[in-house]
């Protein structure tokens, strides 16, 4: 095991992170679309939601 795996590993868990990060922004702002969209389409077929 020398100096080459350790950074390996810490640089690959780092670059790992970063990768979920990314997704999960890219995940949120398409979920939130497509809830607009859904909430769009909803209003125009039944009217606005009453409380």
């Amino acid at each position: 095991m020398g100096g080459i795996t350790d950074e390996w590993l810490f640089y690959g868990g780092m670059f790992l992170a970063a990768g979920s990060l990314i997704a999960l922004i890219l995940y949120l702002c398409v979920s939130k679309l497509r809830f607009a969209r859904l909430r769009a389409q909803l209003e125009k077929e039944y009217g606005k939601r009453e409380r």
